[in-house]
């Protein structure tokens, strides 16, 4: 028996004479054929490590042909079908709502920031009018709130 690498592997598979389209396959192995050979080796399957393409193979080989199924067969495999689907539309609503929430909390920090800032610019902007207009430094102080050393600060 003579002892083909892997990339010679891949090369034999991709020129098969296999020229059913996907709605021809009907037995698994053929469903199983023509995932192999039309699928894209050269990004994902060409670089899996040897042992994890034969997980790969295997599982495709596992998949059940499900016009053959009985109808309870038939009935348990939609049901592991939904759970699967139920499970990661649960992981993709998760994270929406997470990131919802962080888009939400993100804006508000934000907003508070800058409403913090400008409503201490109007503060500071009141206090540099009234000290124009020489009013004493203990109105300026209990008007606007600030600090005598904030208010040193304006003075220079």
């Amino acid at each position: 028996m003579e002892i083909i690498n892997k990339p010679d592997r891949l090369g034999a598979l991709r020129g098969c004479i296999f020229d059913k389209s996907e709605e021809e396959c009907e037995t698994g192995l053929e469903k199983l054929i023509y995932v192999l050979k039309y699928m894209e080796m050269d990004e994902v399957f060409k670089n899996l490590p040897l042992a994890e393409q034969k997980k790969m193979l295997d599982h495709l080989a596992k998949l059940p042909d499900v016009r053959f199924l009985c109808s309870e067969e038939r009935e348990k495999y939609d049901e592991s079908i939904k759970a699967v689907d139920d499970y990661y539309s649960g992981l993709y609503g998760a994270y929406i709502e997470g990131e919802k929430k962080g888009f939400a909390k993100g804006f508000a920090e934000s907003y508070a920031k800058a409403f913090a800032e400008g409503e201490s610019s109007i503060v500071l902007e009141i206090a540099r009018n009234m000290l124009a207009m020489g009013m004493s430094w203990s109105q300026i102080i209990q008007a606007t709130g600030l600090t005598e050393d904030q208010l040193k600060q304006l003075q220079s």
